[in-house]
């Protein structure tokens, strides 16, 4: 083949395929046609890279297409709360960076978990079911399916209503089972003093996921309440005197409960940080976003996050020390009604608040 080109197959008169090696042997028995067809060799190649978790991926060279050979530097960083733990498709293993020769079109996927904390917390089903130790952020006679943004109720409540007092006591399997769990889960992921392993946002997303999704069985249900289960039954550090004794007093489905509340901090460093979103059920125009107790001046990244869990909105704050107000403008008029994620973080802390909708 010339120069850019590479060898394809052979061909008779009439198109058919006669073989793909490079030497090809023909029976002169008559008159005989014969092509050799080349395909030309893509001078720049296509690059798609993909998340799976929270994070991102940084290339070295960046670029829309690489020529033939080009070496390609791929560094993964996760996002607060998850870590890089290895790549899939045109890459494996876990190697951070990695590098990754252009000979083709490739497709790379970066996977990131949630990082894990030694001493994970977790109070009971039973807990909750005879506390009033409760965050702000909910009541007990918030709607479930408003709360976690559900539609398809799965026959559960009555007329789209159910207390999330009520539901802590829903009996039996498959979505009567997420649903005790999934609240007792949120309220440990909203309480302050309990150091859960999944945070509010991620809660709402997984539970609607599997009450919306009309793909969704049972069983599926069934596993995300076991997850669930597991975590609620962890330790509990609260100590409620209208709770069945101290501490966590063991109700567990198999056999014996981080964004947050209004300002929780979730973070690696001392903070002394404050937050407070206005007006707190979303009406007009925008939103305000005021800092109080900050220490230096920050930079902090916001994403609103939506019932599907993927991010909706996006922006950006430069924060100085003291107090101080930033106003979003954010058009959220035609949002549909139900609770949404606003996460606010930089490298050190990460705020998780409940968004309303009416």
């Amino acid at each position: 083949a010339s120069a850019g080109w590479i060898f394809n197959s052979w061909t008779d008169g009439e198109g058919e395929e006669l073989g793909t090696e490079t030497t090809l042997q023909v029976t002169m028995d008559s008159d005989k046609t014969v092509r050799a067809v080349f395909t030309e060799i893509p001078a720049e190649y296509e690059l798609t890279v993909e998340i799976d978790g929270e994070g991102m991926v940084f290339l070295d060279p960046d670029n829309a297409t690489y020529e033939v050979g080009t070496l390609v530097e791929l560094t993964a960083v996760a996002s607060l709360g998850w870590v890089f733990d290895r790549w899939e498709n045109d890459l494996s293993g876990s190697e951070n960076p990695e590098r990754l020769v252009m000979d083709s079109n490739k497709t790379v996927t970066a996977v990131f978990v949630l990082e894990q904390t030694e001493g994970d917390e977790g109070c009971s089903l039973g807990f909750w079911k005879n506390s009033d130790n409760w965050c702000s952020a909910y009541d007990a006679k918030d709607n479930f399916f408003t709360v976690f943004g559900i539609t398809n109720t799965r026959k559960l409540g009555r007329k789209g209503y159910l207390s999330l007092r009520d539901g802590l006591s829903q009996g039996g399997g498959g979505y009567s089972k997420l649903t005790r769990q999934a609240i007792a889960a949120l309220l440990n992921a909203c309480n302050q003093g309990v150091n859960y392993p999944y945070s509010t946002s991620e809660i709402i997303a997984e539970v609607q996921t599997v009450f919306n999704d009309r793909k969704k069985t049972k069983s599926d249900a069934n596993m995300l309440g076991d997850k669930y289960d597991e975590a609620n039954n962890a330790g509990c550090p609260l100590n409620n005197s209208k709770s069945q004794g101290k501490g966590n007093s063991k109700s567990s489905d198999k056999g014996s409960s981080k964004s947050s509340d209004k300002g929780k901090v979730k973070a690696k460093f001392e903070s002394t940080t404050k937050l407070k979103v206005y007006p707190n059920k979303l009406q007009g125009h925008g939103i305000w976003v005021k800092f109080t107790e900050v220490e230096n001046s920050e930079v902090y990244s916001a994403v609103v996050y939506g019932f599907n869990g993927k991010p909706i909105a996006t922006t950006s704050f430069n924060v100085k020390p003291g107090s101080s107000d930033h106003f979003w403008d954010i058009n959220h008029r035609n949002w549909r009604e139900g609770v949404y994620i606003l996460k606010v973080s930089n490298n050190k802390e990460e705020f998780s608040i409940r968004l309303l909708k009416n």
